[in-house]
C-alpha cells in the first residue's frame, strides 16, 4: 500500500518532453516479456544495448553478402524496418517482428548479418505467447521485439547503414521526419523573396541597362588593352627639381590648357553629388543608372606617366600603357635600375595608404592613369644609393641641398665625397643663388661658364664631367676630350696638355680598344674595370695590372677574360702581377668583386691566385674563377688558394669551374663552408672542380675496395665536407659536370666516388628547399651512373630527379645536357611554373607512350609546362620536333612572349609564327607577341614565309644576338635583313640560309651604316658586329663590297666565310681586312676553289701594303700588342701547282702574317 501511495504522487511529465522516460516502462515490458504495454521511447544514451561499433561490423556483413540481388533486398529492408520506428516510435507494431514471417525471412531474416544488425539497433528477441497455426511461429524467441525505441541508437544505425550502401553502390534513402528527433541534422528554409512579381516593364528596362553598363565597360576595357605601344622615355631627375606631374600628362595627352566653363561644371557636378548624398535631391535612381552616367562621362587613359621616387629623393619617370600589368612596370623598372638595388627585394607601392602594386593588376585597374607617384620599398635591409642605373644616374647632378651654395656669397660647396668620384670634378651644383640690389636671391641655371671668368673664379664645372663623358661615349675607356671644358680649368682635371687623364668610374677595356686609352685612366677614380680579350691586358709587360690596379684606392669590381686560345699561357703572369700589386700596395683596393674568365688555368697560379684573394679578405664578396674544362692532367697548386678562400670573411658567392683540383678540394672546401657558413648564398662547382669532390686522399683505399668487390664508401674528408656545408642556406646551386671517376680497367659495377655522387646529390636535395636558382646541367654521365644500397636513388638520374622534386619555387633552372626524363617528374614544373624566369631544357627527354588512354604522365608534364607563363629565358631544344610536344610548346610562346629575351631550339615554321607572332585572333596574348626578344638562337623545320620577318621586325628594337638557320632564300633573307638594318646587331649567324644577291646588298647597306673609315662616325642604330657568320651561302661577286664594307667594323672578333663561292679577287680584300681590323682574331675562308694561288698571293700582298701605311688603327691591328689570330685558308687551292707536272714548283706559303697563323692544305 505505502508503494501504490508513493507511485500516485509521481508528478506525471509533459507529452513531447526531451527528458528520458521513466524506465519503469522497459522494466514492465521486460517482465511481460513481450505483453502488449505502453510504448516506451528514450533519448538517453543507450546503456542495455551492444556497442554500437557492432552496427558497422553487421552492415559490412551485409555489403559483402554474394548475390547483388539479395545484397540489395536486405539493405531495402533492413532501412525499412529502422525508419518506420523512426518515423512513428509510439507505434507498437513498428516495433514487433516475427521471425517466422515469411517475407522477412525471404528477404533480410536468412541472414544472419540483417539479423545482428537489428539487435544492434534495438530489437531483442522475446518469446510469442499467442497461439500460431503455422510451425514455429509461437513459442520462445520467435519475435523480435524493441522494448525501448533509442532515437540516438535508431539514428546512428540509420545513417551507418547509408555509409555502407553508398560504399557498396546502393540506394540510401534520407532520414525520415515526423515524430520529433533531436539528433537529426535539418535546415528550414523560409522564402523571403515571395510578394508581389515586379512588373515585366521594369525587368526589362533594368536587364536593358545592366547590359548597356556591361558593353560600355567592354568598350572601355578593349579602348584600353588595342592601345598602341609607348615608349619608356626613362628620365630621371630630383624630386625638388621636376615638373608637376599634371603639366607632363597635359604635354603627354595633348591637353588643351585649362577651360573655365569646364572648370564650372565640375563645380555643378560636384554640387548635385553633395545635394544627392545629403538627401536633399529625393529622386531615386538604381545603381545600374548610376554606373552607366559615370561610365558615358568617363574618359579613356590609354597612357600612364608614372614616377618611381627613391628613397634619396631621386624620381625615374617612365611612360607605359595603361593596359600594361605590374608585372611589366617592374620589369621595365628592374633595368633602370642599380646593380646592387636589383639584387635586393624591392617592390613598387602608393601612399598613403600602403597599396602595392600586383603582377597581374593593370595600371588602368589600379587608378594610376593618366599618372601617379609610386614609391621604391624593400623587404629587407634597404640598400644605400645611387638606386638607378649608371646612364640615369648621371642625369641627376649633385642633390640640390648640396648644390646649392650660400646666399649672398659666390662660394660653390664642396664637391662630392662619394667613393669613386676620384678628381673633385661636377664640384659645383647644377643651379646657383645671387643677390640683387635689393637683397633678394634669386636662382639661375648653371650654364658653361667662359674661359676668363672660369680662369678668374678658379671653379669647377656645374656638370658632372665623368658622368656625362661616359653616357655620350661607346666606351668608358674611349672618352676623348668632349669639349666641355673651357682652356682655363683644363689644368684643373688633366695633369697637363699632353698627358690628360680620364677620370671616369668604369672602364671596359675590350679587343677594340686601343692600349693608349688605358695609359689616360686615372687611377683614383676607377670603381669599375673589366678587360676582355684586351691587348693593354694581354700584351707582355702591360702596365694595366702593375700601375692601374695597384693605384686604383676605390675599385670595387675587377674582370679580366682572355678568350684567345693562343694567350692562355699569358695567365701565369697576369695573375703574379695581380697578386704583387695587391700585396704591395701601401692601401690595398676595396675589391669587392673579382671574376677571372678563361679556357685553361695555369697549373701554377693557384698560388698566385690564392695571394690576391687574400690581400682583399675584409672586403671581398664574390669570387669567380671560370675557366673552359680541358683534358689536361696538371693538377693546379690550390694550397694557397683555399686558405686565401679561408681568410675571406664575408664571402656570399663562390664560383669554381674548370680547375683541376688536387685532393685537397674536399678539406680546402670544408674549411671555407665553416668561415662563411653564415653569408655564402651563392655557389657554383663545374666541370673538373666537382668531380675532384669525388676523389679524396682516400682513393687507394676505394680502389682497393673496389678490387675486393666490396661496396664504395664514402671517405672521411668528404663527410667532413658534408657535416660543414649542412649550415648553408644557399640562395643559388650549380653542380656542373658531375661524374664519378673509374677505376682503370673497369668497365661494370660501382665507380670508387659513385658512393660519394649519391652523398653529393642527397646533401645537395636537403639544401634545396631555400634554392631559387638551379644549375645542374651537363651531367649526362651522371645520370646513368648506377649508385650502390643505401643512396638516395638506384641511378643518379633518380637523385637528380630528387634533387629537383625537393626544390621551392625557383627562378632559374638549368636541365642542358643532362638527360633527364621530364616525364618521370610530371609534377616538376608545376611547383616551378609561376615563378620561373628561366628555363633550358636541350637534352631533356621526353618519354611518349601512345596507349587507348594516352599518356598520363606527358599530360601532367604539358600541363605543367604551360603554367611556365612568366619566362624571359626559354632554351627549349629539340622537343618541339615531337608531335606531342608541338601544342604544348605553341601555347608556351604564345604565354611568355610578351616576357621572352632569349629563346633558343628548334622550332617548326607554322609554330614559331603562331607562338611570336602579334596577328591574333583569338586574343591569346593581349601583349601582342614578342617584343622584347634580346637573343634569337633557332633552327628553323620547314621553309620560312615572310611571316617570319614580321617577328624580327617587332623586335628591332631589342635584338642584340641572332643565330638562324633555315632554308631562307633570296626573297624572304633580304626582306629579313632589310628589317634589322634598325637593330643594334653585336652578332649574327646566317649560315646556310641560302642568301642571294639582294640579300647580300642589304646586308652590305646595314654593315656600311658605321662607315668604312677608321674613324667612320657611327649611327644611333649603326651594327657594331663582333661575330659575323655567312658560311655556306654563295656571296660569289657580291662579297667584294661587303668585305670593303667591313672595313669599319672595328669590333669584330670572327668572321667565317667558309664555302662562300669567293672569287680571286677577294683575297686583296680580306688581306687589307686583316689588317685594319684590330679585335679580329678569326678568319675562316675554307673551301673557297676559286680564290687559288692569286687569291693567296692578292691576300699576302694587300696585306703587306696595308701594314706598311700609317695610321694608328692599322698599327693597333698589325702591331706587336695586337691580339694574335689565325686564318685558315685550307680547301682554297693555294697549294696546288696546276695540271703541267713540268712546272717550276711554287714557293712554300708563309706560316705567318704578323699576328696572324696562317693554315693551308698541309696544316693540321
Amino acid at each position: 500500500p505505502g508503494a501504490a501511495w508513493l507511485k500516485g504522487l509521481e508528478r506525471p511529465r509533459p507529452a513531447g518532453s526531451l527528458l528520458p522516460q521513466r524506465r519503469a516502462h522497459m522494466a514492465s515490458a521486460a517482465a511481460n516479456n513481450g505483453a502488449s504495454s505502453p510504448a516506451a521511447v528514450s533519448y538517453d544514451v543507450p546503456a542495455e544495448l551492444p556497442d554500437a561499433t557492432q552496427l558497422l561490423e553487421a552492415a559490412r556483413r551485409m555489403a559483402g553478402l554474394p548475390d547483388a540481388s539479395e545484397r540489395a533486398e536486405a539493405f531495402a529492408t533492413v532501412f525499412k524496418l529502422v525508419d518506420a520506428v523512426l518515423a512513428a516510435p509510439e507505434d507498437v507494431k513498428k516495433r514487433r517482428l516475427r521471425k517466422a514471417n515469411e517475407a522477412f525471412h525471404r528477404r533480410a531474416g536468412r541472414h544472419a548479418a540483417a539479423v545482428d544488425f537489428l539487435r544492434a539497433a534495438g530489437f531483442l528477441d522475446a518469446d510469442d505467447t499467442e497461439p500460431r497455426d503455422a510451425p514455429g511461429a509461437s513459442g520462445n524467441n520467435a519475435l523480435l521485439l524493441m522494448h525501448v525505441a533509442y532515437i540516438s541508437r535508431l539514428t546512428d544505425a540509420h545513417h551507418t547503414l547509408a555509409c555502407v550502401a553508398t560504399e557498396a553502390g546502393l540506394p540510401a534513402p534520407a532520414l525520415p521526419g515526423g515524430a520529433f528527433n533531436p539528433f537529426r541534422t535539418g535546415a528550414q528554409r523560409t522564402d523571403a523573396v515571395a510578394g508581389p512579381a515586379a512588373p515585366h516593364t521594369w525587368r526589362t528596362e533594368a536587364d536593358r541597362l545592366r547590359g548597356e553598363v556591361r558593353e560600355r565597360e567592354r568598350e572601355l576595357r578593349e579602348s584600353v588593352d588595342a592601345a598602341p605601344a609607348v615608349r619608356p622615355q626613362p628620365t630621371a631627375f630630383w624630386l625638388s627639381a621636376g615638373r608637376k606631374l599634371e603639366d607632363v600628362i597635359a604635354e603627354t595627352a595633348g591637353q588643351p590648357p585649362d577651360d573655365p566653363d569646364a572648370d564650372n561644371a565640375l563645380l555643378c557636378r560636384l554640387a548635385s553629388v553633395k545635394a544627392a548624398g545629403s538627401g536633399v535631391n529625393g529622386k531615386f535612381e538604381s545603381a545600374d543608372k548610376r554606373r552607366l552616367a559615370e561610365l558615358s562621362r568617363a574618359h579613356v587613359h590609354r597612357s600612364c606617366v608614372l614616377r618611381v621616387i627613391c628613397p634619396d629623393k631621386s624620381v625615374l619617370q617612365l611612360h607605359f600603357r595603361a593596359a600594361d600589368t605590374g608585372e611589366q612596370v617592374t620589369f621595365q623598372v628592374d633595368e633602370l635600375l642599380a646593380p646592387h638595388v636589383r639584387k635586393a627585394r624591392w617592390y613598387l607601392y602608393q601612399s598613403p595608404p600602403m597599396r602595392r602594386l600586383a603582377d597581374r593588376q593593370t595600371l588602368a585597374d589600379a587608378g594610376m592613369t593618366p599618372g601617379a607617384n609610386v614609391y621604391l620599398g624593400f623587404e629587407a635591409d634597404r640598400p644605400g644609393p645611387p638606386f638607378l642605373a649608371h646612364s640615369l644616374a648621371s642625369m641627376l647632378g649633385p642633390p640640390p641641398m648640396e648644390a646649392r651654395p650660400a646666399v649672398g656669397t659666390g662660394s660653390v660647396p664642396p664637391a662630392s665625397k662619394d667613393r669613386g668620384e676620384g678628381m673633385a670634378l661636377g664640384g659645383g651644383g647644377s643651379s646657383s643663388s645671387t643677390t640683387n640690389g635689393g637683397g633678394r636671391s634669386t636662382r639661375r641655371a648653371a650654364t658653361l661658364p667662359s674661359s676668363s671668368s672660369c680662369s678668374a673664379s678658379g671653379r669647377f664645372l656645374a656638370l658632372p664631367l665623368p658622368r656625362v663623358a661616359e653616357a655620350l661615349a661607346d666606351s668608358a675607356a674611349e672618352v676623348v676630350v668632349l669639349g666641355l671644358v673651357c682652356r682655363g680649368c683644363r689644368e684643373r682635371f688633366w695633369e697637363d696638355a699632353s698627358s690628360r687623364r680620364i677620370l671616369s668610374p668604369r672602364a671596359a677595356l675590350r679587343a677594340h680598344t686601343a692600349p693608349e686609352y688605358q695609359m689616360r685612366l686615372s687611377p683614383g677614380s676607377l670603381r669599375y674595370l673589366s678587360a676582355d680579350d684586351a691587348p693593354s691586358a694581354a700584351a707582355v709587360g702591360s702596365p694595366l695590372i702593375r700601375e692601374l690596379v695597384a693605384s686604383a684606392c676605390s675599385l670595387i669590381r675587377l674582370r679580366l677574360c682572355l678568350r684567345n686560345h693562343r694567350l692562355q699561357d699569358r695567365w701565369k703572369g697576369m695573375l703574379d702581377q695581380l697578386a704583387l700589386a695587391l700585396t704591395d700596395a701601401q692601401r690595398p683596393p676595396p675589391l669587392e668583386v673579382l671574376e677571372l674568365q678563361g679556357r685553361a688555368f695555369p697549373p701554377a697560379g693557384g698560388a698566385a691566385l690564392g695571394d690576391s684573394i687574400g690581400a682583399c679578405s675584409r672586403t671581398l664578396r664574390e669570387v669567380s674563377v671560370a675557366f673552359i674544362e680541358t683534358s689536361g692532367s696538371e693538377v693546379v697548386e690550390d694550397e694557397r688558394l683555399w686558405a686565401g678562400l679561408q681568410q675571406v670573411e664575408e664571402l656570399e658567392a663562390l664560383h669554381l669551374a674548370g680547375l683541376r683540383t688536387s685532393s685537397a678540394t674536399c678539406s680546402g672546401l670544408s674549411r671555407v663552408f665553416l668561415r662563411s657558413a653564415k653569408k655564402l648564398r651563392c655557389l657554383g662547382l663545374g666541370g673538373l672542380t666537382s668531380a675532384a669532390l669525388l676523389t679524396s686522399p682516400s682513393v687507394a683505399e676505394a680502389d682497393a675496395a673496389a678490387a675486393a668487390a666490396q661496396l664504395p664508401q664514402v671517405s672521411p674528408e668528404f663527410q667532413e665536407l658534408l657535416e660543414a656545408a649542412a649550415p648553408l642556406r644557399l640562395r643559388a646551386l650549380a653542380l656542373c659536370g658531375l661524374e664519378a671517376p673509374m677505376v682503370v680497367g673497369q668497365a661494370v659495377g660501382f665507380a670508387p666516388g659513385s658512393a660519394a655522387l649519391g652523398a653529393l646529390l642527397e646533401a645537395a636535395a636537403q639544401h634545396a628547399g631555400s634554392l631559387t636558382a638551379l644549375d645542374i646541367s651537363y651531367n649526362g654521365a651522371c645520370a646513368v651512373a648506377p649508385l650502390p644500397p643505401g643512396g638516395p636513388a638506384p641511378s643518379g638520374h633518380g637523385a637528380l630527379v630528387s634533387l629537383l622534386e625537393s626544390c621551392g619555387p625557383l627562378t632559374s633552372l638549368d636541365l642542358t645536357h643532362s638527360h633527364v626524363h621530364l616525364t618521370r617528374a610530371p609534377s616538376l614544373l608545376a611547383v616551378h611554373g609561376s615563378t620561373l624566369l628561366e628555363l633550358r631544357l636541350p637534352g631533356s627527354v621526353v618519354d611518349v607512350n601512345m596507349g587507348p588512354r594516352g599518356d598520363r604522365a606527358l599530360k601532367e608534364f604539358c600541363a605543367a609546362l604551360a603554367t611556365c607563363d612568366q619566362l624571359r629565358v626559354l632554351d627549349f631544344g629539340d622537343l618541339a620536333l615531337m608531335p606531342a610536344m608541338r601544342r604544348p610548346a605553341l601555347a608556351l610562346l604564345q604565354r611568355c612572349a610578351p616576357t621572352l629575351r632569349v629563346l633558343k631550339g628548334v622550332f617548326p615554321q607554322a609554330l614559331l609564327d603562331s607562338g611570336l607572332s602579334s596577328l591574333f585572333t583569338t586574343g591569346t596574348c593581349r601583349e601582342g607577341g614578342a617584343r622584347q626578344l634580346a637573343e634569337l638562337g633557332i633552327y628553323l623545320d620547314g621553309r620560312p614565309q615572310k611571316s617570319l620577318v614580321q617577328i624580327f621586325r617587332a623586335n628591332v628594337g631589342s635584338l642584340r644576338h641572332i643565330t638562324l638557320q633555315a632554308s631562307l632564300g633570296d626573297a624572304v633573307g633580304a626582306a629579313l635583313v632589310q628589317a634589322l638594318q634598325e637593330a643594334a646587331l653585336v652578332e649574327l649567324n646566317l649560315a646556310g640560309c641560302g642568301l642571294g644577291s639582294n640579300a647580300i646588298r642589304y646586308l652590305e647597306g646595314a654593315i656600311a651604316r658605321v662607315g668604312n673609315r677608321p674613324n667612320g662616325g657611327s649611327a644611333s642604330r649603326a651594327w657594331h658586329l663582333e661575330r659575323l657568320l655567312l658560311p655556306g651561302n654563295r656571296l660569289e661577286g657580291e662579297a667584294l663590297p661587303l668585305l670593303e664594307a667591313l672595313r669599319g667594323q672595328r669590333r669584330l672578333r670572327e668572321l667565317q666565310l667558309r664555302a662562300c663561292g669567293l672569287p680571286a679577287a677577294a683575297g686583296a680584300y680580306l688581306g687589307r681586312l686583316a689588317m685594319v681590323l684590330p679585335a679580329l682574331t678569326t678568319l675562316d675562308v675554307r673551301d673557297n676553289w676559286a680564290l687559288g694561288a692569286a687569291g693567296a698571293r692578292g691576300l699576302l700582298e694587300a696585306a703587306l701594303q696595308e701594314w706598311g701605311r700609317a695610321g694608328s688603327f692599322i698599327g693597333r691591328a698589325a702591331g706587336p700588342s695586337a691580339l694574335p689570330g689565325h686564318m685558315d685558308l685550307r680547301g682554297c687551292g693555294a697549294g696546288q701547282s696546276g695540271a703541267d707536272e713540268e712546272a717550276p714548283a711554287r714557293p712554300a706559303l708563309p706560316r705567318n702574317l704578323g699576328r696572324f697563323e696562317l693554315w693551308w692544305e698541309d696544316a693540321t
